[in-house]
C-alpha cells in the first residue's frame, strides 16, 4: 500500500549505492523523520496505512516490527519529538530534483539532514525472517535544504596551505 511522505528529514541515506547492515545483502534504504506536532497528520495516516496492511493480512506485530518507530526508541538518534520511518529496497529508487529531474550521488543534492518527499510502499512481511510490516523505498524527491547530519566537510582553505604560487622543489625522495 503506497504511503506518500511530503517535506520530512531525510536519515541515513543510501541512495545510490546499497549497502550491506550486519551481513545482509546490500540494500538502498534511507530513514525518515517526522515531526511529532509539524507532521501529525501524516504520521496519522502511516498508521492508517499500516492498519490496513495489518487488516489485509489478518495479522499482528509487535509495534517493535513495524517500519514506524517512535524516536524516543532511538533517543541518542532521534529523540522524543519525532517518529521515524525506515524503508529499504533491494533495487535502487528514483532520485530527482524539485523538477524531478534525476541526480546522482555527485550532484550532492540528496543528504542526511535535507528534506524531501518520498513514495514508500508499505507491505506486510511473514517468512522465516519473522513477521512485520516493512517499507519498501520507491522514489526519493528533494525538497530543501537543512542542516547536514554528521561530521562537517573539511575545509581544505583552513586547514592547508595555498603552495600554487611556489615551486615543487623537485623530487623530495632524490
Amino acid at each position: 500500500m503506497e504511503l506518500i511522505l511530503e517535506n520530512v528529514r531525510l536519515s541515513y541515506p543510501h541512495l545510490f549505492k546499497a549497502k550491506s547492515v550486519m551481513n545482509s545483502d546490500p540494500k538502498y534504504s534511507a530513514a525518515f523523520i517526522l515531526d511529532k506536532t509539524r507532521d501529525a497528520k501524516m504520521i496519522a495516516r502511516a498508521q492508517e496505512v499500516i492498519k490496513e496492511v495489518l487488516a489485509e493480512a489478518k495479522k499482528r506485530v509487535d509495534t517493535d516490527k513495524m517500519c514506524l518507530k517512535d524516536g524516543a526508541t532511538k533517543e541518542e538518534i532521534y529523540g522524543p519529538d519525532v517518529m521515524f520511518i525506515n524503508a529499504s529496497n533491494d533495487d535502487r529508487p528514483q532520485v530527482v530534483d524539485r523538477g524531478r529531474h534525476p541526480v546522482t550521488e555527485e550532484d550532492d543534492i540528496i543528504y542526511g539532514g535535507c528534506y524531501c518527499n518520498a513514495v514508500l510502499n508499505v507491505w506486510f512481511q511473514d517468512n522465516q525472517w519473522g513477521r512485520r510490516v516493512n517499507a519498501s523505498l520507491e522514489a526519493v524527491q528533494f525538497v530543501r535544504d537543512g542542516e547536514r547530519f554528521g561530521r562537517k566537510p573539511l575545509d581544505v582553505n583552513e586547514k592547508l596551505p595555498d603552495l600554487s604560487g611556489e615551486d615543487d622543489g623537485g623530487d623530495p625522495l632524490k
